[in-house]
């Protein structure tokens, strides 16, 4: 999403824009483009979730590996360091960490002859200076932020500045917490960022980000200049994949045991690389159960749903976005006007819902009046097939979006897809043309199951 305000009217002016993304998006960059065709980027991201199993593009001592798909030491006799350096001092940095045994994972930034550090402890959490080659100030700490061993955490750091704030949460569990913040940091600029292994510890890093700046000051000197905010969903990928796996979990569960394991995962048509299959193992035990890979298909989903919002500039999140056209007239002069407005579902769980009807177990309420998905199946098929006629040339999630819309095919989420695939991408669709023989068990009063309570309730 993309916020701006531009002063004053004329040129050369001034705009700050803001840019923010949504969950499982990462803002990429900024991109200013003339009147010429010439573009700058006032700032860029760094992204890095080691699948590809090496350490290209960073610099590293020590015994730093990323074999196994995320960043580790493969000895604990020394210190490992594995470092970027980057273009901005303020923006924000996210990334996963364990500890296998003991010692501490060691994050620092800004950092030339001074630094900022993030120290995780396994028994509290803290946030120095290091300044004049020694230890400054203790600028926060939080006991109650412990570290166990063997469980992934997600960190998120925010730099403006004299303000840092950084918030965390153990990888599939709950919401992000604010663990330590300060207004009073000093040390204020520094080109590297870097992730450290203490002498006899193991630790491992993975899924790492390094983004600029979300709001941006900058000039704008001539008429026809465009300031673009670039978005991107690393993780949506990975997602897309668990969903896929679930959807082959009796099969590829050879053990019955109700997870995969790598070595069962790999006989999937398309499987994971051990980066991948660390990323969908939330609780990092070596299987991937349906309740991670269902988390990982929601995810997926609402990247798709990012992407086709950020296209037609919704100007709202994936996680809360809940359109539908609730009804469709004219001005008065014959102009339509459409009005858009909450069902009160959120779209990702109706088209999670979907997903679940087509990828999980066989599921047959015919019997009493409800939802067979051998029937929402085949709606499914004929309308991705369909989808991937209309829009053509258009991204995978754009396509994806419209099969999840026509698949509902109550009026309302029909209605609104046709028009803002038109609005937004140009895309003329006939809802002739789908199958949504789905509806009556979709919408907020119809009733999936017949459980004599609606959807919504």
């Amino acid at each position: 999403m993309l916020e701006g305000n531009l002063f004053p009217a004329d040129f050369p002016a001034c705009i700050t824009a803001t840019a923010t993304p949504d969950p499982g998006a990462m803002f990429v960059e900024w991109q200013l483009t003339d009147a010429a065709g010439t573009v700058t980027t006032p700032g860029s991201s760094i992204y890095d979730d080691f699948n590809d199993g090496d350490l290209d593009g960073w610099t590293t001592s020590g015994s730093m590996s990323a074999a196994s798909g995320y960043a580790t030491n493969t000895t604990n006799t020394g210190w490992s360091t594995l470092t970027k350096t980057v273009a901005h001092d303020d923006g924000g940095i996210s990334f996963s960490y364990m500890i296998e045994n003991g010692g501490r994972a060691q994050i620092g930034f800004r950092s030339a002859s001074d630094r900022m550090y993030i120290l995780f402890w396994p028994g509290v959490v803290q946030m120095r200076e290091w300044v004049g080659g020694a230890w400054g100030t203790m600028l926060d700490s939080d006991a109650t932020a412990t570290t166990a061993e063997d469980t992934w955490y997600d960190v998120r750091i925010e730099m403006d500045g004299a303000n840092i704030n950084v918030w965390r949460t153990e990888r599939g569990v709950g919401v992000e917490q604010l663990i330590l913040e300060t207004t009073s940091a000093t040390v204020l600029s520094g080109t590297n960022v870097f992730f450290q292994i203490p002498t006899t510890a193991v630790n491992r890093y993975d899924n790492i980000e390094i983004a600029p700046v979300e709001t941006l000051d900058v000039a704008m000197t001539e008429d026809a200049m465009t300031l673009t905010a670039v978005f991107d969903y690393p993780a949506g990928e990975v997602a897309y994949l668990g969903g896929t796996l679930l959807g082959d979990f009796a099969a590829l569960d050879a053990n019955n045991d109700g997870g995969l394991s790598f070595t069962e995962a790999q006989a999937a048509s398309n499987p994971p690389t051990q980066g991948e299959f660390n990323d969908l193992d939330l609780d990092g035990d070596g299987l991937l159960t349906q309740a991670e890979l269902r988390a990982a298909a929601v995810e997926s989903i609402k990247a798709d749903l990012g992407v086709f919002l950020n296209g037609i500039g919704a100007g709202q999140s994936a996680a809360t976005a809940d359109f539908n056209e609730l009804s469709y007239n004219s001005d008065g002069s014959g102009v339509p006007v459409h009005v858009f407005g909450p069902n009160g579902i959120p779209d990702w769980a109706e088209f999670a819902l979907i997903h679940e009807l087509v990828n999980g177990p066989e599921i047959d309420l015919s019997h009493q009046a409800g939802v067979a998905s051998a029937n929402v199946i085949a709606a499914w098929d004929a309308n991705l097939a369909r989808a991937q006629i209309d829009a053509v040339g258009e991204s995978y999630s754009v396509v994806q979006i419209i099969a999840y819309s026509m698949t509902l095919g109550d009026p309302d989420s029909v209605g609104y897809i046709v028009d803002k695939a038109l609005s937004g991408y140009s895309l003329s669709l006939d809802p002739a043309n789908y199958n949504t023989n789905y509806s009556q068990f979709s919408g907020p009063t119809a009733n999936v199951d017949n459980d004599y309570q609606n959807n919504l309730e």
